[in-house]
């Protein structure tokens, strides 16, 4: 049976540059965590067990005159997830990127050896057929996929920046690619399952192998139940077998983990690895830093969003105030501009109403005794004589869109009527996005805010 789907397990803080990882693709391992792979190395299959949802099962076969992806192919991996989302999710799985736009969004440093090593990782990618069994959740209907086989990368295309032909020579930092991702993981990427990266300190760690570990570590860092957990214990084997050394002896397995064990201690995210057993009955146990932070209460953070706060900076808020705290700033906001006031920076001036709220204390007539902002699924007085139908509520929503100044694109406008019609959010947040600083970013955080609600209104099934 299976255990609580994925996105149940929340993310640790970002502290620094924001970036996205794709859940499925993180949690699966598509790609080997090796460095280098033989030239004999074109597939491989494991069915392993690392956690409590239940079995992993996949069948990679690499194209022909190619080999499995593997090393920095997992950077380049989230640096496309990174880069569609920045691109604002086209239905279509469309992108456009220049290399070292691409290197940026995978936290990979620009130098002539890396763009060539880009140029073979995408080659790789689209070249590279995955089937898989009861493995992807599928976020936006809920459930674990059956079977499915899929390419990451469907389409490609490299572009001469000077002339647009279709490049003959090496990358370059302005070389163009346009490619085409897999509708199964853009489809999970617009369903918001996805966790905050923090890029900076993605960017710092030395080798793939290290930077692939803290991704799966930090997959395990807090329990289903939302909390920190102090320790994740595994099977040497089976770890072994999900990182790619599949018939690895267990002493070179070791070997090959120690030096990312101790530079993830050094960098101060585990605290401590050890080793317990003999032979293949051999287990390695992660205790994780005290300093690891709960994740940010995904309302909360859309809260500040709305008004104007980035991503990043909402996100830090979230978790150094508390939920009174924010609900008081919001109000004393909300209240302070149907005064009159005329911000310069909207986000400027709520983070500063949180830092410093003794500044902003209201008088009575601007700020009369409120209720304490509920969630968007019960808005006010607006949403109160809303048509109960759907079909009434999509054509008030479509209203409501045709009267922002700036057209919403399409991926953005279905999502928002979506969230409007099943009532996830109201008239005011429907009408505001618009003037948001970050439109997509507010619209994903309402996703994933509607996903907490569904998972707590729902009874306790095993799928």
């Amino acid at each position: 049976m299976r255990g609580m789907p994925p996105q149940d397990k929340p993310e640790l803080t970002v502290t620094g540059d924001a970036g996205h990882d794709e859940i499925n693709l993180n949690r699966l391992m598509f790609v080997v965590a090796a460095n280098r792979v033989p030239e004999t190395a074109v597939g491989w299959e494991k069915s392993v067990t690392i956690d409590a949802l239940g079995p992993i099962r996949i069948r990679c076969t690499a194209g022909r005159d190619n080999v499995v992806p593997h090393g920095i192919d997992n950077d380049i991996v989230v640096g496309l997830v990174n880069v569609y989302v920045q691109q604002g999710m086209p239905d279509d799985g469309r992108v456009t990127v220049t290399v070292a736009e691409l290197l940026r969004a995978s936290g990979l440093s620009k130098n002539g050896r890396v763009y060539r090593e880009v140029r073979e990782s995408l080659l790789r990618l689209s070249d590279t057929k995955y089937d898989f069994s009861k493995s992807w959740y599928d976020a936006e209907q809920q459930t674990w996929l059956d079977e499915e086989g899929f390419r990451l990368i469907l389409q490609y295309r490299f572009l001469n920046p000077q002339t647009g032909d279709t490049l003959r020579g090496q990358f370059k930092a302005e070389t163009t690619v346009q490619l085409t991702l897999a509708s199964l993981l853009t489809r999970s990427i617009r369903a918001g399952h996805l966790r905050p990266l923090d890029l900076a300190f993605y960017s710092e760690l030395s080798q793939p192998m290290v930077r692939t570990l803290y991704r799966l570590l930090r997959e395990q860092s807090f329990g289903a139940d939302g909390r920190p957990v102090h320790v994740f214990s595994i099977s040497v084997r089976a770890w072994a077998i999900h990182l790619g050394h599949h018939d690895t002896r267990i002493d070179l397995v070791r070997r090959a983990l120690k030096p990312a064990h101790a530079e993830l201690m050094g960098k101060g995210f585990l605290k401590d690895v050890t080793y317990s057993g003999r032979g293949e009955a051999q287990s390695v146990t992660y205790e994780f830093a005290d300093n690891l932070q709960p994740p940010p209460d995904a309302e909360l953070v859309g809260l500040l969003a709305q008004r104007g706060v980035t991503m990043p900076a909402a996100t830090k808020l979230a978790v150094q105030y508390s939920r009174a705290q924010i609900v008081q700033a919001c109000e004393s906001f909300d209240a302070l501009l149907r005064s009159g006031y005329a911000a310069k920076s909207r986000g400027g001036l709520l983070t500063d109403m949180l830092r410093s709220p003794s500044k902003y204390v209201p008088r009575e007539e601007l700020l009369p005794v409120q209720r304490p902002l509920p969630r968007a699924a019960r808005a006010g007085p607006a949403d109160e004589e809303m048509p109960a139908t759907p079909e009434a509520r999509a054509r008030t929503a479509e209203f409501l869109l045709s009267k922002g100044r700036t057209p919403h694109p399409d991926h953005r406008r279905r999502i928002l009527l979506d969230l409007f019609v099943t009532g996830a959010i109201n008239a005011q947040e429907l009408t505001l996005v618009g003037s948001a600083e970050d439109p997509d970013a507010l619209v994903m955080s309402w996703v994933a805010r509607r996903q907490v609600q569904r998972r707590d209104e729902a009874p306790s099934t095993d799928s």
